[in-house]
């Protein structure tokens, strides 16, 4: 049985489903590990045993809130029979408007309808229900599970069947969850093509980790906020002001693929990558990427690049975490700059073991988490 994949994204308020083929795939049996990477992020199997409206994988967002779900005209009928609606006087109900940052509806036949906007212009439309999943390596079930049953999801979802929230709001995985698991935490490693990542819930052992605090960036709560104090390159610190690396707020995403920094930042880490690998032909730019070079990143000298958090938190990254290869030809900077919001993508984390500790306010970042 092929299982559609579900989106690991830490950023995201309510999680969306993508539409189910068939029966069987809304039906799967058992959870897996996570299967895969692509320019999304991080896979994993999520089972709803009683909703067709719920296929079998789920992906997480990490900043996103309620867990939502895609179904066609081929299985609305029967998950509404099998799921069961919530109604617009329920208090989850009234959760929405925090959770997607969008007002909530009513329905005509007084079930809570939903609506989930994202940058990129996707969005989902469709009933808030409740179920029971299970969730797990051995399958352990919760009753009255709450996600968005989607309707209308038109957008950038790819081949994912939806996306799981992790957001520090009522209706997400991790605060349903949460309470079941001894702690408010997870942990995660977004693996390589060829290796394999991990998503927990609940308790951890925080020796191996280094942490940063998590900072205020705004009154969004689907987003994790954290100071970058500091960028080497080679072991030279990056020649701007420390208070550049403060001049937007920053986030850590696990749904964002380039990592995007202040511009003044940005600028200064490409030319010291150029600098330091001059002898590699450069390439023209692609897409957004304008620090491009000949070749693919596992056959070059790739420089080591450092970012470090307050705190003390710091990150090395490998040759892989620094440049993505583009096509079989080209390779390019896994950055860009932007004017507004800082993002610490899902290519800089491969293969990190990332806990984002709600409890006490910290994020931690480890080597070979994948391993």
């Amino acid at each position: 049985m092929e299982l559609l994949p579900l989106l690991l994204a830490c950023s995201l308020l309510f999680a969306v489903v993508a539409p189910a083929r068939d029966i069987t795939d809304a039906c799967a049996s058992q959870i897996n590990d996570f299967q895969q990477l692509n320019s999304s992020g991080l896979y994993l199997t999520l089972h709803h045993p009683q909703s067709p409206c719920s296929p079998a994988p789920l992906p997480s967002d990490l900043p996103f809130s309620t867990v939502l779900t895609h179904d066609d005209a081929r299985v609305t009928h029967l998950a509404s029979r099998l799921a069961a609606a919530v109604p617009c006087s329920a208090p989850q109900c009234d959760e929405l408007p925090a959770a997607t940052l969008n007002p909530s509806a009513c329905s005509v036949s007084n079930v809570c309808v939903y609506q989930a906007s994202y940058g990129d212009q996707s969005f989902s439309v469709g009933y808030l229900s409740k179920d029971t999943v299970s969730f797990g390596s051995a399958g352990q079930k919760f009753p009255g599970f709450y996600y968005g049953c989607g309707q209308d999801n038109e957008g950038l979802f790819g081949r994912s069947a939806g996306l799981i929230g992790l957001a520090r709001n009522k209706l997400s995985l991790l605060y349903q969850l949460a309470p079941n698991l001894g702690s408010y935490s997870f942990a995660y490693c977004l693996p390589t093509s060829s290796s394999s990542g991990y998503l927990t819930i609940g308790s951890y052992n925080p020796g191996q980790y280094s942490f940063t605090p998590m900072a205020s960036g705004s009154s969004d709560d689907s987003l994790y906020f954290v100071s970058l104090a500091g960028m080497s390159v080679a072991g030279s610190p990056l020649p701007v002001a420390s208070s550049e690396y403060g001049s937007l707020p920053t986030i850590v995403d696990s749904g964002t693929v380039i990592t995007r920094l202040p511009t003044t930042v940005y600028a200064a880490l490409s030319q010291a990558v150029a600098a330091a690998m001059a002898g590699t032909p450069r390439a023209e730019a692609y897409s957004i990427l304008d620090t491009c070079f000949q070749g693919q990143a596992s056959r070059l000298r790739v420089p080591a690049v450092t970012m470090a958090f307050a705190g003390g938190a710091t990150v090395r990254l490998a040759a892989r975490n620094v440049l993505i290869d583009v096509d079989d030809a080209t390779t390019c900077l896994a950055f860009a700059a932007t004017d507004s919001t800082a993002i610490i993508g899902n290519t800089q984390q491969q293969t990190f073991s990332v806990v984002y500790d709600v409890a006490q306010s910290r994020i931690g970042f480890a080597p070979g988490g994948c391993s």
